[in-house]
């Protein structure tokens, strides 16, 4: 029954990022719906974005399963590798990815416990692995096979975003001049590739009443920024 809430809560961020596609591609701002991007040109400091150049789509991946299964995960695109500890369910998206995209995940659950990790190509899944296996290993890739792993990123900029399940909202990244722009359910964890001089957040939930945000800002394994409310930014910057 745990793993079929699971799923049913992932089907419904798909068909809410269908519901705001159009929105999203009028946005002028990078996203992960398959619709070219664009990069947005932030008013200093920061409060918007318009067109630009054409960017590649954000990598989305939801990490699904049985609830509270443990799990850690390696993530990597052709210029940069992330690792992370975390629990099902979690969605990931990783912005200014330089494709492709491969991503490693190990059960960490003392008893057999689900964990299976959806790779998507705006709103069709691409690649779907599964284990219940403890310790046992599972990967997936997005937009071609990635042959090796990268190194570390220079500047590792992550927005966890913590929530209701229910809550969704919109959530607009920007450093320098590039923005990207995601509609989606907590939790979440937004990876910002290739990240320098100044970055920041903007969350906005999208309805009412069902509870708080919570983001924290992690650079380089420290945290930089927090904030929490119904329509907050988070502001730091790369060393």
């Amino acid at each position: 029954m745990r793993s079929v809430a699971a799923v049913k809560r992932n089907l419904a961020v798909m068909a809410l990022a269908m519901v705001c596609a159009v929105a999203l591609a009028q946005s002028g701002c990078g996203n992960s719906l398959g619709c070219g991007g664009l990069t947005g040109n932030g008013n200093a400091p920061f409060t918007g974005c318009s067109g630009g150049k054409p960017i590649p789509p954000q990598s989305s991946i939801n990490f699904v399963g049985d609830l509270g299964t443990v799990f850690s995960a390696t993530v990597s695109d052709t210029v940069a590798s992330y690792t992370f500890r975390a629990a099902v369910p979690l969605t990931l998206i990783y912005v200014n990815n330089v494709l492709p995209v491969r991503v490693i995940a190990t059960n960490l659950s003392a008893t057999p416990s689900l964990l299976s990790i959806q790779a998507l190509a705006a709103f069709t899944t691409t690649q779907f692995a599964s284990t219940s296996t403890p310790g046992s290993t599972i990967s997936v890739n997005v937009g071609g096979f990635l042959p090796a792993i990268a190194g570390p990123s220079p500047c590792d900029v992550r927005f966890y975003v913590s929530g209701p399940f229910t809550q969704n909202y919109q959530a607009l990244l920007e450093q320098n001049n590039n923005a990207y722009e995601q509609q989606t359910l907590p939790p979440t964890l937004f990876l910002l590739g290739q990240a320098k001089g100044n970055v920041d957040g903007v969350f906005t939930e999208i309805f009412g009443g069902v509870g708080v945000l919570k983001v924290n800002l992690v650079i380089d394994g420290k945290l930089a920024a927090f904030g929490q409310g119904t329509n907050f930014t988070v502001k730091s910057g790369c060393p």
